[in-house]
C-alpha cells in the first residue's frame, strides 16, 4: 500500500514538474508581464496578469488561478487544432467557467458578433469570473451562478481554494447553490457552436441525462473527464456521444483526460 502511493505520488510530482517547465519555457511569448507570472506563486496578494494579446486577469494568492490561465492561453486543451477554432459570430457554453479565464478567450475571438454563456456555481470564483470580465470590457458575455446537472433543483457543492465539485468531498466550504440542466441552457442560447466543460466529476450526471435530441444541437464539444469508476470513465461518455452522432476522441491518462467531440451532422453541413 506504501508502495503505491508512493509510485503515485511520484507520478504527480513529475506530472507537475512537467507542467511547469512547460509553462516556463512559453511564459515569455505568452505573457507581457511574464517575469510576475512565476513570482506570482509566490506572492500573498492578489495581483494582475497581463497577457501579450491584450487579455487582463486579476488572479488571488494561493490558488490555482495562474494554472488556470496558463492552461487555457498556453496548453490550450479546448481548441487544441483549427477544428476546434473559434471564430468570430460563434455562440459558445462554458460550464464550469471558474475565473474566466476560457471566457474571457473564447469571447475575445468571437467578438461582439458572437457570445459567451458562462457558468460558475462556486460564489468566490464566480466573484472573480465577474471581475475579469468587466476588466477585459467583454459586452458578449452573459453570466449564470449555477450548478449543471441531471436535473433542475438544488446542488450542495463543495470548494477548497479555487477548486470545487458537486462529487467530490474535499472537506472545504460546503454551499447550496441552484441547479440546472444542460438542455435548459441549450432551449435558452438555442444554437450551441462550442461546448466547453470542466465539471470535475459531475459530467457524467450531465451528459448521460442529456437526451439525444438536445446533443445534436451542439456542434462540437470540448471537455475535461475523470475516470471515477469503469462504469463512470472517459470511454462511457464517448459512446454515449457517439449514440448521439458525434465523432469522438478520447486522450488522458488513468485518472483525467480530455473529450473532443464533433457533431457530424452540423460537421457535413
Amino acid at each position: 500500500m506504501r508502495l503505491d502511493k508512493f509510485v503515485w505520488n511520484l507520478k504527480v510530482l513529475r506530472s507537475r514538474l512537467g507542467s511547469w517547465i512547460f509553462y516556463l519555457r512559453h511564459a515569455p511569448r505568452t505573457y507581457s508581464n511574464w517575469a510576475y507570472m512565476i513570482a506570482s506563486k509566490f506572492d500573498s496578494n492578489p495581483g494582475t496578469l497581463i497577457l501579450r494579446d491584450g487579455s487582463k486577469f486579476r488572479i488571488r494568492p494561493k490558488t490555482s488561478d495562474r494554472a488556470t490561465i496558463n492552461e487555457v492561453f498556453i496548453a490550450k486543451p479546448y481548441t487544441p487544432d483549427q477544428s476546434f477554432a473559434i471564430a468570430e459570430g460563434d455562440h459558445i457554453l462554458d460550464i464550469g467557467a471558474n475565473i474566466g479565464a476560457f471566457t474571457v478567450y473564447a469571447a475575445r475571438i468571437a467578438k461582439e458578433e458572437g457570445i459567451v454563456y458562462s457558468v460558475e456555481p462556486v460564489a468566490s470564483n464566480f466573484s472573480a469570473l465577474e471581475e475579469n470580465v468587466k476588466l477585459n470590457n467583454l459586452r458578449n458575455v452573459r453570466l449564470l451562478r449555477a450548478a449543471v446537472g441531471g436535473h433542475k433543483g438544488f446542488a450542495t457543492i463543495e470548494s477548497r481554494g479555487s477548486s470545487s465539485s458537486v462529487v467530490w468531498h474535499s472537506g472545504g466550504f460546503r454551499d447550496r447553490v441552484k441547479q440546472i440542466t444542460l438542455r435548459s441552457l441549450v432551449d435558452q442560447i438555442r444554437r450551441v457552436d462550442l461546448l466547453k466543460m470542466d465539471c470535475e466529476g459531475a459530467e457524467y450526471d450531465i451528459l448521460l441525462s442529456t437526451n439525444t435530441e438536445c446533443l445534436r444541437s451542439i456542434r462540437r464539444i470540448a471537455m475535461e473527464y475523470h475516470n471515477v469508476s469503469s462504469d463512470l470513465c472517459g470511454e462511457t461518455l464517448k459512446r454515449h456521444l457517439e449514440t448521439a452522432g458525434f465523432r469522438v476522441t478520447c486522450t488522458g491518462t488513468e485518472w483525467t483526460g480530455t473529450i473532443y467531440a464533433v457533431n457530424r451532422a452540423a460537421d457535413d453541413r
